[in-house]
């Protein structure tokens, strides 16, 4: 790698001549991103500042936590030699340094590899290279080599006919004889495609999964494209991994083995991970969290998964222990960062193992207490899925308000009355809402994942409240619901079981929210305050929106006919009369009231 000389002011390898690269998410964007490093003294994964200046998409995408889930399943560590091939800003690059592995990460944008090196400045055990991924010159062989949201990109930056065939035996060059190959990517058959979403790369709905990509376009492609891709390469041992959302941002993944295991409900954990869209439309045309059910009762979750994680050697690659395996979705503070993973303990029994990623003791003093313990896998259906599905077909109120009236009776059953005539809840009730309850077929309910305890007894009213937002802040809208603040849905669903709440009682627990929320988290909390006197915003069905733009349409083409029309050019000079006296009319009053 003599051919590399190392600049020690951005402490990045490259070549005398090296190539410009045109990839970028714009120089602004790019400075910000460096900026913020430099100033930070703390760039690790647990870094609060690095956390906190999550203001946009992008800074999520560079700066998220949530990045590194991507790669916690595999056991890398101190003895492991890895490349990154086409690491981008170093979210990645950062983590796989603080697992103790000799990194080599390869960057085409010098600007890039900058901010990498930035990121990885403290880190020795990391060396920036700044060169395209097929023209990089290592003699060296690689545990791990990584093609993290790389694949798709090949054909638009890399010259040649077969630009992924060449990256792909760039990587398999770089492997060890028993190392892996790491590729995640997104799934051109991803299911979120099919319900309006566009194409992350093209903004196009419908672009992918019509097969519209040509040479000089990012490319994607379903999982027996992708496996026969890899194949071709030489590398003939492959195992899926399925990330949801999607690989981007992944707050759940699942195994091989957890497609195939009956006694992992997958459909419960589907539910609450609706799919990232990048374009900003919020239409869909299907609640995704239910579809996973129907797509999973037919064999069919590995094919329409939104993204893949792929591991691939060049040896047989043995099976996992675990089914599945969930990180928090908000930007929860360190010390309450939780890997949940579901295990097959027994023949007959699923466990579930607590992890924290940051074993770090809060701060002393506070109300609320967290707790992370193993624990049974409870069997049956989420509670949730009941009203979900009523929103999904468009409930009206009075349905809507019904399903949730077997979680309110179950929570209400635990309450105490306190010396102020308060119903009160233990403390340990501030998460029994319906995504935390177990329904068997009986109709018995079971709450589990009792995670956050408050020392003193919480309000029925707080519990009332968080449960119902929750519940449906990611179902389909409903011509009904979409009438009414959310405080009066609050109010109406409480009374249709039998229960009632204040408005003081409300505002009370819009401020329990708030309080608690900014415990647990780095971002700032939501204002309910404000919120809970709007009108409900659900997620607009795609259906509404393309009656709208049919109406629009035709009212646009009306237009367009009857300026066409002999009767319309006749009446042009009568037209230009009017509009023309109409002005003079105004004019003359304005004087009037100038001069008056």
């Amino acid at each position: 790698m003599n051919i590399y000389q190392y600049n020690r002011t951005i402490r990045v390898w490259q070549k005398a001549n090296q190539k410009p690269f045109a990839y970028t998410d714009g120089d602004d964007v790019e400075d910000r991103l460096l900026e913020t490093l430099k100033r930070l003294d703390d760039v690790s994964c647990k870094s609060e500042g690095i956390i906190s200046s999550i203001n946009d998409w992008t800074s999520e995408y560079h700066f998220s936590t949530a990045r590194q889930n991507l790669l916690r399943p595999f056991d890398i560590g101190p003895n492991n030699n890895i490349i990154e091939l086409g690491c981008g800003c170093g979210a990645l690059t950062r983590y796989l340094g603080e697992t103790g592995a000799n990194v080599v990460a390869v960057e085409g944008s010098l600007k890039r590899a900058e901010i990498t090196a930035e990121r990885c400045r403290d880190l020795s055990n990391v060396s920036v290279y700044c060169d395209s991924i097929t023209e990089i010159q290592i003699e060296e062989t690689f545990d791990y080599v990584l093609l993290i949201g790389v694949l798709e990109w090949t054909p638009l930056y890399f010259d040649g006919e077969f630009p992924i065939q060449e990256t792909l035996r760039t990587a398999s060059r770089l492997l060890k004889s028993n190392g892996k190959l790491i590729i995640a990517i997104e799934n051109q058959l991803g299911l979120k495609y099919f319900n309006g979403c566009p194409e992350d790369h093209l903004g196009t709905a419908y672009y992918g999964i019509q097969g519209n990509y040509d040479k000089k376009t990012p490319i994607t492609f379903g999982k027996e494209k992708i496996k026969s891709l890899i194949s071709d390469s030489g590398i003939n041992f492959q195992k899926f991994y399925y990330p949801f959302p999607d690989y981007k941002l992944p707050y759940l993944i699942i195994s091989e083995s957890g497609t195939a295991n009956r006694k992992l409900n997958l459909s419960n954990l589907l539910l609450q991970y609706a799919h990232n869209n990048y374009s900003n439309t919020q239409a869909r045309a299907f609640d995704e969290g239910l579809a996973w059910g129907t797509v999973i009762e037919n064999n069919l979750l590995q094919d329409l998964s939104n993204s893949f994680l792929i591991s691939a050697s060049k040896t047989p690659i043995p099976s996992n222990t675990w089914l599945a395996k969930t990180y928090n979705r908000t930007r929860r503070r360190k010390c309450f960062s939780v890997e949940t993973t579901i295990e097959q303990k027994n023949t007959k029994t699923l466990y579930i193992k607590k992890t924290l990623l940051h074993p770090t003791p809060p701060q002393p003093g506070n109300q609320f207490h967290h707790v992370a313990n193993n624990n049974h896998y409870i069997h049956g259906e989420i509670f949730l899925k009941t009203i979900r599905h009523t929103l999904a077909r468009n409930g009206s109120i009075n349905e809507i308000t019904e399903s949730f009236k077997p979680w309110l009776k179950y929570i209400y059953s635990h309450a105490k009355i306190d010396s102020n005539g308060r119903h009160m809840l233990p403390g340990n009730f501030i998460d029994c809402t319906p995504g935390n309850i177990i329904s068997k077929k009986s109709g018995k309910l079971y709450f589990f994942d009792a995670e956050w305890i408050q020392k003193k007894p919480v309000p029925f009213s707080w519990v009332a409240m968080r449960g119902i937002c929750q519940s449906i802040e990611t179902g389909l809208a409903c011509d009904e619901l979409k009438k009414i603040t959310l405080r009066d849905f609050i109010k109406s669903t409480l009374q249709h079981s039998g229960y009632t709440i204040s408005d003081v009682e409300i505002d009370e627990a819009c401020k329990l929210e708030s309080s608690f929320f900014e415990f647990c988290h780095y971002a700032p909390p939501v204002n309910l305050v404000n919120l809970i006197d709007e009108n409900i915003h659900l997620y607009p069905r795609l259906s509404e929106e393309a009656e709208k733009s049919i109406y629009l349409e035709k009212y646009e083409n009306e237009v367009i006919r009857i300026k066409k029309t002999i009767s319309w050019r006749i009446t042009a000079p009568l037209r230009a009369i009017w509009n023309f006296l109409n002005y003079l009319i105004k004019s003359t009053r304005l004087m009037r009231r100038g001069f008056g």
